[in-house]
């Protein structure tokens, strides 16, 4: 309830789905529209788009992508706090994620 973007909160509401071939396919069409709507810029479209694929797409081989384009765009938008929260929970939930060491830099920028 106080943290319904954390991916504990997406795997609640989400259940147990099971990533098929042509569900893993849709994920990476999703992730490659939500990243044009932040790459033109429109971060409060982005950041809706990417938490509604975060809990539909749980699982998928790019979540990880997803929650951490996520990040970038709460970055370009001025909700600190959701953004450390946003990185504590990436650090958590996606520990040996190639990204990881990307999210430890964007921590240290915080502090």
């Amino acid at each position: 309830e106080k943290y319904p973007n954390s991916t504990f909160s997406r795997q609640i509401t989400a259940g147990s789905q099971k990533m098929t071939k042509d569900r893993e396919i849709e994920a990476h069409n999703f992730y490659a529209e939500a990243y044009k709507t932040f790459d033109s810029k429109n971060y409060n479209k982005a950041l809706k788009d990417l938490e509604f694929g975060l809990t539909e797409y749980i699982g998928s081989s790019i979540e990880d992508k997803m929650a951490m384009l996520r990040l970038l765009t709460l970055s370009k938008t001025n909700q600190k706090e959701v953004y450390l929260i946003g990185i504590n929970d990436f650090l958590r939930s996606y520990p040996t994620s190639d990204l990881t060491p990307a999210v430890k830099q964007m921590m240290e920028k915080l502090k």
